[in-house]
């Protein structure tokens, strides 16, 4: 939802809705913004022709962009049928004065929580790896092994020969290889 409510800040100025459409796991959820300008003009919309009347929530006097956005929310649960939320007007988290630093911050932390979360399925796989370029051990380049968990403290990866030996090697020292050859 953090990337929502970013997204919904940073394109306040065009008034959009959020169509959130998720099963039971939010991380699988689709998210479609539509601008006012075109679900207002859509004919047929099911947006412009809803019961919620957007159009005429948008003009409330009470709605300010700056504090204010719309989502859909509909939820897909195995053995249930689809359900859309029914109040879909929400509060942006902080005043409009403190909400670009928020979605700096926020913007930082989801890239960093994708980098952790592909970093975690990479190291699952432990790819072969090719020794390559490295000068202080150059006799190690062109030998093969396995590489294993990343080492944070050190900017390194933990390799293990096929001789047995782990070393550790920059990313830039390991060419992937598709096999063991």
């Amino acid at each position: 939802m953090t990337s929502v409510v970013c997204d919904a800040w940073e394109k306040r100025g065009k008034s959009p809705i959020f169509k959130i459409v998720g099963g039971v796991n939010a991380m699988i959820a689709a998210v479609e913004m539509v601008p006012l300008d075109t679900w207002v003009k859509a004919t047929g919309s099911t947006l412009a022709n809803s019961p919620m009347d957007y159009a005429a929530r948008f003009a409330q006097a009470d709605f300010l962009r700056d504090v204010h956005y719309f989502a859909i929310i509909q939820a897909n649960h195995p053995g249930t049928i689809t359900w859309p939320v029914c109040t879909p007007r929400f509060r942006f988290p902080l005043p409009a004065s403190e909400m670009d630093a928020y979605v700096e911050a926020a913007r930082r932390r989801l890239a960093e929580e994708k980098r952790q979360q592909i970093r975690k399925q990479v190291e699952g796989h432990n790819p072969w790896v090719k020794l390559v370029g490295l000068n202080t051990e150059a006799a190690l380049n062109g030998q093969c092994g396995i590489r294993g968990a990343w080492h944070e403290n050190r900017g390194r990866w933990a390799v293990q020969l096929e001789s047995g030996r782990e070393v550790k090697v920059k990313p830039a020292n390991l060419e992937y290889q598709q096999s063991r050859e």
